[in-house]
């Protein structure tokens, strides 16, 4: 065994072991050949979708491509309240968030792409008698552009997203809102290439949604009202090596400052109290993400993955409207070319919440929750 094998096995080995921690109602998934390797693609970033995930990789895509996408989330939740021995379901939906991508080669050394994606996307909405929902919806509209400084080496990239988010909340209490917001949004990346090793960094700044709505009273009085969510900050390192020809393994940390999710407070213009006010008090956290990727053949690539992701909600902060818990995913996936031009990425994750106790909160809110999700994700990709 070659003393560069050993060391090339060490390095993975070191970015390996880590702890994972994350959470909340951000969405990672925003691409099948990432998803297919549990989210893992930082330092790899070979497809359009490197837009959201590490815009520097852009640098490497020839020509103009686009590639068109869609991921089906099916997820299930149970809430078991304290003291009672049956379980509510939450309501049976299933959430679609398309995405798409552009990249265009202006020269040797700089890449322009644009991309339309919602990396925060997440719903809850329970059967009666505690009808709570919340859904939040934030689309990205996202240009960016990179530039390769040292060839097939060093590449950096920039872009700027304006975000626009849709929250639709009901509350234990009669009272429910809808609204819109929009703010703007920047994201940086870097990517460092050996023969056998990349390096990969990225960041997204936060972004706070102040969202414009009305308010439904229990006697149905429509009110205007707002509402504040953030949409933390993030920063993402990753690394891929080629251990052996074919196989080219990825692992990934991201940071998430959900530390700017203090509280969810709803407020009516016309009221000078606010109609509802809940403490969040989530903590910042780290997902660590693993990928193995096999190029089968000239035309297939085979993929397996797997993420670890601790909540940032503390038991004394669970509630009906959207419960978290730590949780564990694994996916697999495979991508096609057909002809020299297009290409098509499927990738399935199942992930598993492991069950949750509430602790210290008030009625209705204290019990025992438990939730799974299946994760279907696809892509479609075309190359001038």
């Amino acid at each position: 065994m070659s003393k560069k094998f050993i060391a090339k096995v060490v390095i993975v080995s070191l970015f390996t072991i880590s702890i994972a921690i994350a959470g909340g109602y951000q969405l990672n998934e925003q691409g099948a050949r990432a998803v297919g390797m549990g989210g893992a693609f930082v330092a790899t970033a070979s497809d359009p979708s490197a837009i959201y995930y590490n815009p520097a990789g852009l640098a490497k895509q020839n020509g103009v491509s686009l590639l068109l996408g869609s991921t089906f989330i099916a997820p299930t939740n149970t809430f078991k309240q304290k003291d009672f021995f049956s379980e509510i379901n939450s309501r049976s939906k299933v959430f679609t968030p398309i995405s798409f991508y552009l990249s265009s080669q202006i020269n040797d050394k700089t890449v322009f792409g644009f991309g339309i994606f919602s990396p925060f996307y997440a719903g809850t909405e329970w059967k009666t008698p505690y009808k709570e929902k919340f859904i939040l919806n934030a689309l990205y509209f996202n240009p960016s552009i990179a530039y390769e400084i040292v060839e097939d080496q060093v590449m950096i990239g920039i872009g700027l997203s304006y975000v626009r988010a849709r929250a639709d909340i009901q509350l234990f209490s009669g009272y429910s809102y809808q609204g819109t917001g929009d703010n703007y949004n920047v994201n940086l990346g870097l990517l460092l290439k050996s023969d056998w090793l990349s390096v990969g960094l990225s960041y997204r700044s936060q972004t706070i949604i102040k969202f414009y709505g009305s308010i439904t009273t229990p006697t149905n009085e429509k009110i205007a009202g707002r509402v504040k969510i953030p949409m933390p900050g993030s920063f993402s390192f990753g690394t891929a090596c080629t251990i052996i020809p074919k196989l080219r393994i990825e692992t990934d940390l991201q940071y998430t400052q959900w530390s700017a999710y203090k509280g969810l407070e709803l407020t009516a213009d016309a009221i000078a109290e606010p109609i509802f006010s809940q403490e969040k008090k989530w903590e910042d956290n780290v997902i660590f993400r693993g990928g193995i990727e096999y190029q089968m053949d000239d035309q297939t690539q085979l993929r397996c993955g797997g993420t670890i992701d601790l909540t940032p909600q503390a038991p004394s902060k669970t509630q009906l409207m959207l419960p978290d818990g730590d949780r564990l995913g694994g996916s697999i996936g495979v991508s096609r070319k057909i002809g020299n031009n297009l290409s098509v990425d499927v990738a399935y994750m199942f992930v598993w919440f492991m069950e949750r106790e509430a602790k210290g909160v008030q009625f209705p809110y204290a019990g025992t929750y438990k939730a799974n999700q299946h994760v279907i994700s696809m892509n479609i990709g075309y190359s001038f």
